[in-house]
């Protein structure tokens, strides 16, 4: 899926730096560190929203060209991506979880069946009728993740995708997350400051410290 070789991405006062890092398909990766490790940094270069400063990055055995826009564009609609502080659009629930749907151009009838596929899934049908900005940070994390895991994609990146919700929901969430590479065949990188949260989640595990790899596996 991705191989990535002698990246560096500079910033002002970071930078990260990965040395030769190889994410299999179908797989479950859990990222691990501690705040400003480099963690979104390396999800977002993952889901080419950050351009690198050096080095080689190939998906799916091709090189990525980033003065190539078409080849990134195609590449970035095959990416569902979760940031840490989602953004709810000033609509209703069902409108914020099918937009990515109805941007796919999918009919009506799939994206209902879709809508209440992942609403029963994440058990917040107690949240439909509810507007958005009397949300809970944990419901807005919900909502977001719905949003996210609707999609049908051959990739998935969560940042942080827990960190408000209750005992209940994050177990929940957790077991969904692990189901992903079976039931939807989709590669998954998802990020924890809990280090028996990724234990738990899967063997694939990639620490960062000081935007560099601590450790993988």
């Amino acid at each position: 899926m991705y191989i990535l070789k002698n990246i560096k991405k500079i910033f002002k006062d970071f930078v990260l730096e990965i040395n030769d890092l190889h994410i299999k398909k179908k797989q479950l990766y859990v990222v691990t560190g501690p705040n400003g490790s480099g963690k979104t940094t390396f999800l977002k270069i993952l889901g080419f929203l950050y351009y690198i400063s050096s080095g080689e990055i190939f998906i799916d055995k091709k090189k990525v060209n980033y003065n190539d826009k078409e080849f990134l564009v195609k590449k970035r609609r095959k990416i569902a991506y979760l940031f840490q502080n989602p953004y709810l659009f000033n609509a209703s629930i069902y409108d914020n979880i099918v937009c990515g749907l109805k941007i796919r151009g999918y009919n009506n009838y799939t994206i209902k069946k879709k809508f209440n596929d992942v609403c029963n899934k994440l058990e917040i049908n107690n949240l439909i009728e509810k507007n958005i900005f009397n949300l809970s940070g944990g419901e807005i994390q919900k909502i977001a993740f719905a949003r996210t895991l609707i999609l049908d994609t051959s990739i998935f990146i969560f940042d942080e995708p827990v960190s408000s919700m209750d005992e209940k929901s994050i177990n929940n969430v957790e077991n969904i997350i692990q189901s992903i590479p079976e039931e939807k065949e989709s590669t998954v990188i998802v990020t924890t400051h809990s280090k028996d949260q990724a234990i738990k989640m899967t063997k694939n595990r990639i620490s960062f410290v000081n935007g560099k790899i601590n450790n993988v596996g």
